[in-house]
């Protein structure tokens, strides 16, 4: 168990330094939670912190089952079973997309205001404080390629078995230190899990790199 996502991120920062060995990289910190993770792996890269978002699409009247996600960059994932199942059409998918997507324009403005860095060379590494399904940082993982991204990798402190298998057929090396069957909630496996404010997410920001 880690006691917080600064602490998590700390641990992970050795592995994911083990990993890329000496190759030049950049660190994504998927918001909001993932921000605080990457924060101490782009330090002791001594690489700078950027902040991606890609917002979840939940079921209607099911908020917190997710369908799909989009990144802000175009990026998608869709769980195609689900939607069949709730008998979801394609009306549904293009409103949801769309209003996905109008939220991440609104929180890069709010994080970032600037377009996304990409170093096509580079390993892009993205982090998140942890993978249950994997649908969001699959959807940010496509938004990176979109924007130009050959080599990309996942870390996070902890992650289900079927996220890392499936996100591994998409990104170069995906990683997790625990890896527990089954995985249960993301914040079990945590000391200190509160939600992660906008405000918290900038100040981290602003002093990271």
């Amino acid at each position: 168990m880690f006691r917080d996502r600064a602490s998590a991120g700390a641990c992970l920062a050795d592995a994911v330094a083990s990993r890329l060995a000496g190759e030049a990289c950049r660190v994504y910190g998927l918001a909001r939670g993932g921000v605080l993770v990457a924060r101490p792996i782009a330090e002791r890269l001594s690489e700078p912190l950027e902040v991606l978002v890609a917002c979840k699409v939940g079921a209607p009247g099911q908020p917190e089952l997710a369908v799909g996600a989009v990144s802000e960059s175009g990026g998608e994932y869709w769980d195609e079973w689900a939607i069949r199942t709730l008998g979801l059409g394609r009306d549904w998918r293009a409103g949801a997309a769309a209003a996905a997507a109008d939220e991440a324009t609104r929180r890069v403005a709010r994080y970032r205001g600037h377009p996304l860095a990409v170093e096509p060379g580079d390993v892009a590494v993205l982090v998140d404080d942890g993978i249950a399904t994997g649908s969001t940082v699959l959807a940010a993982l496509r938004g990176l390629a979109r924007l130009g991204a050959r080599r990309c990798a996942v870390a996070a402190p902890v992650a289900s078995r079927e996220s890392l298998a499936l996100l591994a057929r998409e990104a170069e090396w995906a990683l997790a230190l625990e890896v527990p069957v089954p995985l249960g909630a993301v914040g079990a496996h945590y000391s200190e899990f509160e939600p992660v404010a906008d405000e918290q997410l900038l100040r981290v920001l602003g002093t990271a790199g």
